[in-house]
């Protein structure tokens, strides 16, 4: 069994804004990181549930047309197995 994936999506869309979906049941299950990741710790960047994605979004780059939800360009910002092996 493949080991299950994981993608961040930087996600320019207004605000500027991150996807980070797990892999789970042939599924991506996403949440929306308002601000982006931070590395002070005392920042608190709460995560929002937003609908599942397919696994198709593991390998997405794109623009989102504006008259569609979550409109704007969507950038790959990092992806990996959830064991840190590098996907294929």
């Amino acid at each position: 069994m493949p080991c299950p994936r994981f993608v961040v999506h930087e996600h320019h869309e207004q605000p500027l804004r991150y996807l980070f979906s797990l892999e789970m049941a042939d599924i991506l299950v996403s949440w929306i990181v308002p601000g982006g990741p931070s590395l002070n710790p005392a920042h608190i960047r709460p995560a929002c549930r937003v609908e599942n994605h397919t696994l198709a979004y593991l390998h997405f780059e794109g623009i989102i047309s504006r008259y569609q939800p979550g409109a704007g360009a969507l950038v790959i910002w990092g992806w990996c197995t959830r064991l840190g092996l590098p996907m294929r």
